[in-house]
């Protein structure tokens, strides 16, 4: 069985598993790198899909200086709730 994860990670449960920079692991720890990284993926997601409705609300309730990648407390905090304080 190979199980291929996203970041181009390829993973066999006989020959262990290759990550996009070439290294190799065994196959109980492949499964887990494969098992995180498409948990990561979910989390970027995730974060994107809010950052959206974050920027929606802050135009309507708040402001949307702040850059992407900011916390999501400091935006609901800095940038949301301030405004409401």
């Amino acid at each position: 069985m190979v199980t291929n994860c996203s970041f181009k990670t390829t993973c066999s449960k006989s020959g262990g598993c290759v990550i996009k920079f070439g290294s190799r692991i065994s196959p109980p720890a492949c499964f887990k790198a494969c098992d995180l990284l498409a948990r990561v993926e979910h989390l970027e997601q995730e974060r994107a899909e809010a950052i959206q409705v974050l920027r929606r609300v802050c135009e309507r309730l708040g402001d949307n200086d702040w850059p992407d990648n900011l916390h999501l407390v400091d935006i609901l905090s800095k940038h949301l709730e301030d405004h409401h304080a």
